[in-house]
């Protein structure tokens, strides 16, 4: 049996953005022709040769062309027809994240799910989700909870949402023929043969070596500047994060990226503690000697209220962006609508405002499932999961086993996404394995509501130099 915990708060609000710098990248599917529910299905696709893509244009063609990698270049044992987690009847799966930053994640899956399986499941079968754990980001508790549920509860397959996701448990599937998916945002979401990140690989930046060109998803600079009306030679960037190693390799990543543009970064420090401090003004005036137009908060959501105070109290004018302040409950909330007022939030997913045939079919899903319709951070991602996964089992087809699935994901030229109107990313693959997607919008705080400040599109991705 898997040990049980209650999930730590959601006051907590804190996710680190460990995970942002290269995993903004979490948004959903670039605007087409199509307007069709999440779809359930995947199709093939040729890759071409070329590394550079266009910017905030809404055409995939150019980064799903990038090629970053092979079959040849991935790490991990292949296939062998382990059956594991299936049945005739069912598919099972289990799930770790952290409750208190990613609240909603596992019913965003179970309205996923629930809707396929009501459908009739995947290829004659149900999918069957355990109990979703919270490891509390703690890389120890992964670890037991995945061996768990591999060695003790028998699943296919394992969902992440957790910075506590490291080589030690990635390590462990990807010997053990484990398909895992999750926010790409960690090491073992790159290069890995069993490692799917539901909008890439984000995170090849901050482990050189594991894939054989690194590629940065450009739409975490690229927006700001956009939002500002700034080409990159007008950006002048400060970027601020926690004291801790995740936000230093956050903001390292950050500023190859504005200087791979050709823009400037005039400030970069990780210095707020994470539990955050009760005068934020030396922070402000710290960036602000440095004259920035665009500031990027690297930073734990309760900093970002008190940081963005602090900068309107001296003055500032610009564009600050940040990752993680979209929550639907901000209008019962006016003290923290106050200090969020004008800020700017990069979306790794449609914006529920919008009102989208994407966003109606979610929360229809989610209605059907009883659950609340407001999309959080964590339902959108665990919906996303859900659906990657879904698209996944179908291309495997119904003969079900660790060498059928890797054959279809691994093989060559598969699609995951493909005609998901609304949703993250297409995705080639393996190449999705080596390169991230770069798609964004971005949405305003605005009198204790959001605006859509910048439509999902895609933008483009970078080849380290």
């Amino acid at each position: 049996m898997l040990s049980k915990r209650k999930p730590a708060a959601w006051a907590a609000f804190g996710v680190t953005l460990v995970m942002v710098a290269g995993a903004c990248s979490s948004s959903k599917k670039a605007a087409s022709s199509a307007t069709t529910a999440p779809a359930t299905t995947a199709t093939t696709a040729s890759t071409g040769s070329s590394t550079t893509t266009g910017g905030g244009t809404a055409d995939q063609t150019a980064y799903l062309n990038t090629k970053g990698g092979t079959e040849a270049d991935l790490r991990g044992k292949p296939g062998s027809g382990l059956t594991r987690g299936v049945t005739a009847t069912d598919i099972t799966l289990g799930c770790v994240y952290q409750g208190a930053y990613y609240p909603g994640f596992d019913t965003g899956m179970k309205a996923e799910f629930n809707a396929v399986n009501k459908a009739g499941g995947v290829n004659g079968r149900q999918i069957k989700l355990l109990a979703c754990q919270d490891d509390n980001g703690d890389g120890n508790t992964t670890l037991t909870d995945t061996r768990q549920f591999v060695q003790q509860a028998n699943v296919f397959g394992m969902v992440y949402n957790t910075v506590g996701a490291l080589p030690a448990t990635t390590d462990f599937l990807n010997n053990a023929e484990v398909p895992f998916t999750g926010w790409g945002t960690l090491a073992g979401w790159c290069g890995t043969r069993w490692g799917f990140g539901y909008n890439g690989c984000l995170a090849a930046g901050a482990a050189p070596g594991i894939v054989p060109t690194v590629y940065y998803n450009n739409a975490l600079v690229e927006v700001p500047e956009k939002l500002g009306n700034l080409t990159p030679q007008q950006t002048k960037a400060a970027i601020i994060g926690n004291d801790n190693a995740a936000s230093k390799a956050g903001n390292a990543q950050f500023e190859t990226l504005f200087n791979l543009q050709g823009a400037k970064v005039v400030y970069n420090e990780a210095t707020l503690p994470a539990t955050g401090v009760a005068d934020y003004s030396p922070f402000a005036q710290a960036m602000l000697a440095n004259n920035p137009n665009v500031i990027v908060f690297d930073c734990t959501f309760g900093n970002i209220g008190g940081l963005l105070s602090a900068l309107t109290n001296a003055g500032y004018k610009g564009v600050t962006e940040n990752f993680v302040t979209y929550t639907p409950t901000l209008s019962t909330t006016p003290d923290l609508a106050k200090a969020l007022q004008g800020a700017f939030v990069n979306l790794q997913f449609e914006p529920q405002e919008t009102g989208s045939a994407y966003i109606k079919q979610e929360q229809a899903d989610l209605a059907a499932n009883g659950s609340p319709t407001g999309i959080t951070i964590g339902v959108a991602q665990g919906y996303e999961n859900a659906v990657l996964w879904v698209q996944m089992l179908k291309a495997a087809g119904k003969d079900l086993n660790t060498k059928t699935f890797d054959q279809a994901m691994n093989g060559g030229n598969l699609v995951t996404n493909a005609g998901h109107a609304g949703g993250a990313g297409n995705i080639n693959w393996p190449n999705g394995h080596f390169i991230p997607v770069p798609c964004a919008a971005a949405v305003k705080v605005n009198n204790s509501k959001y605006d859509t400040a910048l439509p999902y599109e895609c933008y483009s991705i970078a080849a380290a130099k």
